[in-house]
Formats: structure tokens, C-alpha cells, sequence
């Protein structure tokens, strides 16, 4: 009788063990897909205000009168809001992009830059762009991996 019962203790704990690494597994890829959720959070993680546009791989766009917390995956996001050029640049480097080239079509100013916390990107002769800002009359639309849309 006890030996049966060291039996079944033994594979009541090889069971138990089974069980608590497929949990522990479960729970590491969980942790692991929601850091990468977090870690880019597109637009969403360094704008807080403006309205908020997604554009979907059909190029329907959807748009929010907020800026949510976190990104809607779309293929295309854009923020409008109010903004100046220095308000772009101060935007570019809290996300860490550098400016690979600027240019002025009548009164707007448009920024290609590259940030490396963003995902998606565009590939241009000057490089991978992934942040487009365009400035025109105190307003700024921020773009990525490009701005869609008129500006």
C-alpha cells in the first residue's frame, strides 16, 4: 500500500510539474507580447494630444477625437494638433529621430525623419523614414511611417 502511494505521489508531482511549466511558459509569452505592445506604441506614446487618424491597408481611415493610450495598428497614423517648428523638433527628439531632410512647398513645412522606437518605415534614397511631419499656420500633422492625407 505505500509503495502504490509513493507511485502516485511521484506522478502526481511529474503532473503538477507538467502543469506549472506549461503556466509559466504561458505567462512568459504573455509578458513578452505585452512589451512589445508597449515598447511601440507608435505616435500614441509620445503625442497626448490632437486628433487621432488610422488608416487601414485598404486606406479606410478611422478617426478619434483623442489620442488614444495606445495605438491602433493600422498600416498609416497621424495626429493633427496645433504645433510650431520647434514644437516638431523638440517631438523629434524625445523620440530619439534624426532629421534626414526638410523642405518647404509653398507655406508648408514638411520634416522626413527616422526614429528608432518606431517600427514600420518607408525607404527613401536619404534613408528609412518613419516620422513625416508638415507644418502650416501654427498647425502640425505628424505622420508614420508617412503622413496621409492632405496637409
Amino acid at each position: 500500500m505505500k509503495a502504490e502511494k509513493r507511485i502516485f505521489l511521484r506522478e502526481f508531482i511529474k503532473v503538477v510539474s507538467v502543469v506549472n511549466k506549461r503556466i509559466a511558459v504561458f505567462v512568459a509569452v504573455v509578458l513578452i507580447l505585452s512589451g512589445v505592445r508597449l515598447a511601440d506604441n507608435g505616435l500614441c506614446g509620445f503625442i497626448r494630444e490632437g486628433s487621432y487618424t488610422v488608416y487601414d491597408k485598404y486606406d479606410r481611415q478611422f478617426v478619434m477625437e483623442e489620442v488614444p493610450v495606445l495605438n491602433v495598428r493600422g498600416v498609416y497614423e497621424r495626429v493633427d494638433l496645433k504645433g510650431s517648428y520647434s514644437d516638431a523638433i523638440n517631438l523629434l527628439e524625445r523620440m530619439d529621430a534624426e532629421i534626414l531632410k526638410e523642405e518647404k512647398i509653398d507655406e508648408v513645412k514638411i520634416i522626413y525623419a527616422y526614429s528608432p522606437v518606431m517600427s514600420a518605415y518607408a525607404l527613401f534614397s536619404y534613408g528609412k523614414v518613419n516620422v513625416m511631419i508638415a507644418l502650416s499656420s501654427g498647425r502640425m500633422a505628424v505622420g508614420s511611417p508617412l503622413l496621409k492625407g492632405s496637409y
